[in-house]
């Protein structure tokens, strides 16, 4: 799977498991951040799931931003990527029903960032 391939969504009785699994590090790249949204966009919209867990694929939870690709970008794309980094990170401190991040390995920075901002931790 190539870096920064769409999480994968799978359901499991009333529980959404989301894999980070771009065959990396689960960077969060500008799409990696799309594909959340949208599969979170799509469980809130199904009143058959009663909770999501955030895992990974691999020997990383997440590594964190994109620090190369922010290191390429203009100040106006920076702002807008950290400002939706912030608004996942929003949204799952808010989000209506229990997140579990299940962490199968390292988390760095904004990686660990992205399991905080779930109700529950577990390794």
């Amino acid at each position: 799977m190539e870096a920064g391939a769409s999480p994968r969504l799978s359901i499991e009785g009333r529980v959404a498991v989301l894999t980070l699994c771009d065959g990396s590090d689960n960077r969060m790249t500008a799409r990696t951040l799309s594909a959340i949204s949208a599969r979170l966009d799509e469980l809130e919209a199904r009143d058959d799931i009663d909770a999501l867990v955030l895992t990974n694929e691999g020997k990383i939870f997440s590594n964190g931003l994109d620090l190369e690709w922010l290191r390429g970008a203009d100040d106006a794309a920076r702002f807008e990527y950290i400002s939706r980094v912030y608004r996942l990170t929003r949204r799952l401190l808010l989000y209506p029903m229990p997140t579990v991040a299940a962490a199968r390995g390292h988390m760095f920075a904004g990686g660990a960032v992205l399991a905080l901002a779930c109700d529950e931790r577990v390794m």
